[in-house]
C-alpha cells in the first residue's frame, strides 16, 4: 500500500507542472483583454499593495503565457514615480523569468518540448550551442523577441541551464524594452510630451532591432 501512495504521490509530482500551467491558462484567459486603464483602475492606492498585486499580475503572466508583458510595464510606470515603477518591473521581470524556468526545470526537456511543439521558431531555439554560452543565449533570445518569453524560460529550465547566468542575460536582455514601456507609462497622461514620444519611439525601434537580429542570426546559421 505504502509503494502504491508513494508512486501516486511521484506521478502527481511530475505532473505538477502541467496542472500549473493548465490552471495559469485558464485563469489568464479571464485577464486576456486586460488593459493599462482595467489594471490604474482596480489597483489598490496603497503603494505596496499596488506593488503586489502587480507582481502578482507577474506570476500569473508567466504560468498564463496570455496577456503581453508590456501591459505590466506601462501600468507600473503610471501607479508610480519613474523609480519605484522600474523597481516593480525588475521585480516583475525577475519572477516572470524565474517561475516557468523552475516549471521547465522540473519538467523535464521531452515533456517541455511537448508543450512548445506547437511553436516552429523552436526548432531554430534548439539548435543553438546554448550550454556552451549561457549567459550571452540567455539574452540574446530576450533581445530578440521573437518567441513567447515564457516558452523561452521553460525550455531553458528544461535543460537545466545554470540559474545565475539564465537569470542574468535574461534580465539584461528585458531591461531596455521594459525601460521604455515603464517611461511610456509615466508620461501616458501627455502623448505629446517629448518622454512619450521617445518611450514609445524607442519601443518601436526595439522591436524592429529584435526581428532583424532573429533573421540576420537564422541567414548566418
Amino acid at each position: 500500500m505504502r509503494h502504491k501512495a508513494s508512486e501516486l504521490i511521484y506521478k502527481f509530482i511530475k505532473i505538477l507542472p502541467i496542472i500549473i500551467i493548465i490552471v495559469g491558462i485558464v485563469v489568464g484567459f479571464q485577464f486576456k483583454d486586460i488593459s493599462v486603464a482595467d489594471i490604474v483602475n482596480y489597483t489598490p492606492e496603497n503603494p505596496f499593495l499596488a506593488a503586489c498585486i502587480l507582481i502578482g499580475l507577474y506570476a500569473l503572466k508567466s504560468i498564463s503565457i496570455i496577456f503581453p508583458l508590456i501591459v505590466l510595464n506601462i501600468s507600473a510606470g503610471m501607479l508610480f514615480s519613474p523609480f519605484w515603477a522600474i523597481m516593480v518591473n525588475i521585480i516583475g521581470s525577475f519572477v516572470v523569468s524565474a517561475i516557468p524556468y523552475y516549471i521547465g526545470r522540473f519538467m523535464g526537456r521531452s515533456i517541455a518540448m511537448k508543450v512548445m511543439r506547437k511553436h516552429k521558431k523552436f526548432d531554430d531555439m534548439t539548435k543553438m550551442p546554448i550550454v556552451q554560452n549561457p549567459w550571452f543565449y540567455s539574452y540574446f533570445l530576450r533581445v530578440i523577441s521573437i518567441l513567447p518569453g515564457d516558452l523561452v524560460s521553460m525550455l531553458l529550465g528544461s535543460i537545466k541551464l545554470k540559474f545565475m547566468p539564465y537569470i542574468l542575460g535574461s534580465l539584461l536582455g528585458i531591461f531596455p524594452g521594459m525601460l521604455a514601456a515603464t517611461f511610456m507609462g509615466t508620461a501616458i497622461s501627455d502623448p505629446t510630451s517629448p518622454e512619450f514620444i521617445i518611450a514609445l519611439v524607442g519601443t518601436v525601434l526595439l522591436s524592429v532591432v529584435s526581428y532583424l537580429i532573429y533573421h540576420k542570426w537564422k541567414k548566418k546559421h
